[in-house]
């Protein structure tokens, strides 16, 4: 028996399922399926289609993992790639910093993980704003 540390009842550690730790984990599950559907219907929207052009072009329209990381020129299946996921963080899908353009095979392999390689928004190949 002890003390548990979220809502402080003596229980048996073991069997113990502690109601503020169950509170917190529904809040943060109702936060992300509230994130992933209106982040879904941002996807289909014209600004996300312009912006994921956009991304796509600076990164030289090639995917940045093959590239770097397997020395590999992959045209094929581009898809833009959140850093930090976008239904974690919806404030950050339209940062050119969080997205990197990944084929479709890297960007199913990362995940809601990053990415696994050391890439920088600096060595971005094309740069579209002109310089007057």
């Amino acid at each position: 028996m002890k003390i548990c540390p979220d809502c402080g009842m003596r229980v048996d550690v073991e069997n113990h399922d502690c109601p503020v730790r169950r509170k917190k984990r529904n809040k943060q599950q109702r936060d992300f399926n509230k994130n992933a559907k209106l982040t879904e219907r941002e996807l289909t929207s014209m600004r996300w289609r312009r912006f994921r052009k956009d991304i796509i072009l600076k990164d030289g329209s090639e995917c940045q993992r093959c590239l770097i990381k397997m020395h590999k020129h992959n045209y094929e299946d581009l898809t833009v790639h959140h850093i930090m996921p976008r239904v974690k963080y919806p404030e950050l899908m339209y940062k050119e910093d969080n997205c990197i353009t990944l084929c479709r095979t890297c960007n199913l392999a990362m995940g809601l993980n990053g990415i696994d390689f050391d890439w920088l928004p600096e060595q971005r190949s094309l740069d579209l704003d002109p310089k007057f």
